[in-house]
C-alpha cells in the first residue's frame, strides 16, 4: 500500500550531512529525520544534523578530523 501524503508538503529528501543513518554512539538517527522519536518538521536540519555528527563521532574519528585541520 502506498504512503498518502500532503500535496502541500515537500517530498522527503535523505539528509545529504549523515546520509540518514543512525549515531555510532548514540544509536539513534538525527533530530531532522522522521524516524527520530523526537523529529522535529520545523529544526534547522543543516545545524542539528552536523551538531549529531558531532556528539556521534568516536575518538578515532576525531582524531582525523582534527589532525587534518592542524596539519594544514
Amino acid at each position: 500500500m502506498k504512503k498518502k501524503t500532503n500535496p502541500l508538503e515537500p517530498p522527503y529528501r535523505k539528509c545529504s550531512i549523515c546520509n540518514d543513518k543512525k549515531g555510532k554512539i548514540t544509536n539513534k538517527y538525527c533530530l531532522d529525520n522522521p524516524k527520530n522519536p523526537n523529529y522535529k518538521d520545523y529544526s534547522d536540519g543543516y545545524l542539528d544534523c552536523w551538531g549529531f555528527i558531532r556528539s556521534n563521532e568516536t575518538e578515532k574519528e576525531w582524531k582525523e578530523r582534527v589532525s587534518i585541520k592542524t596539519n594544514k
